[in-house]
């Protein structure tokens, strides 16, 4: 199941949408997936962003020299981007960006967000603490918030951020956010893959299913008690011209003889 954030990095009455869903940013030459940007009706330049989960701040950057220049507050030019004197600095790409490691370890990042002078590396945030506001550091067309999420790095240490980066490990689009248009918290129908634990789930009508076989495509599926697939499956063989089933469990096969599952 995706990790659920339980509120949206805004304080606003107006609708918080999704403006765009999973995609990465550039890490040592490489793409990582793990992003979804977000914004509301109203945001602009300055907007206040707040913490989506407690945790404690590990890294703080608001020293950008890199900005997709300013045309208004709610538009600005990522294929003109300067530095902080407004100069011609096209190949730059350094965003301003709060990242705060929560209980579970994993980062969640706040990204085109000029942190508060409050936070310092070591900070302890709790649900709604004031991160920052809304910049235009980096490459960005508008006012938003690049919220990404990394799996835990253990060898991370704040104090010596580049010896082992938070980022090391990959992120994860496997999670979604509550009040957001465009991100549904619950999966609606089918089999839904938790793709940090490799762990199928299947739901119906945005309930997931447990204890029982799920049908798909001709094979019975078992899920366990919490809605896990478990591996084990049975489906009918044409050439034995009964049903097999494999039992995870006890690692064997069986077949149906018509009243009971019994060892091939």
């Amino acid at each position: 199941m995706p990790y659920q954030y339980q509120r949206t990095p805004f304080n606003t009455t107006q609708p918080v949408r999704m403006y765009q869903g999973c995609h990465g940013g550039i890490f040592n030459n490489q793409e990582i997936l793990s992003a979804r940007d977000i914004g509301f009706d109203g945001i602009q330049y300055g907007s206040q962003v707040f913490a989506v989960e407690g945790g404690t701040v590990v890294f703080i950057e608001r020293n950008s020299n890199c900005f997709s220049k300013f045309i208004s507050s709610t538009q600005f030019d990522p294929n003109n981007r300067v530095d902080k004197n407004n100069q011609p600095n096209p190949d730059c790409g350094q965003a301003n960006q709060v990242i705060v490691r929560g209980a579970d370890g994993y980062f969640t990042a706040y990204v085109h967000v000029l942190p508060s002078m409050n936070l310092t590396v070591g900070s302890t945030v709790q649900v709604g603490t004031l991160l920052g506001t809304i910049d235009n550091s980096a490459i960005t067309s508008g006012p938003h918030v690049h919220l990404a999420r990394f799996r835990p790095n253990p060898n991370f240490d704040p104090n010596n951020p580049l010896a082992s980066p938070y980022w090391q490990n990959g992120g994860t689009c496997n999670w979604t956010m509550f009040n957001v248009m465009g991100i549904d918290i619950t999966p609606k129908n089918g089999w839904v893959l938790d793709e940090d634990s490799g762990t199928w789930y299947y739901y119906n009508n945005g309930i997931r299913q447990t204890n029982q076989f799920i049908s798909t495509n001709g094979t019975w599926y078992f899920v366990n008690n919490i809605g896990a697939y478990t591996g084990s499956y049975y489906y009918f063989d044409n050439t034995r011209q009964y049903y097999r089933l494999w039992w995870t469990p006890t690692q064997r096969w069986y077949r149906w003889n018509g009243s009971m599952w019994v060892l091939e």
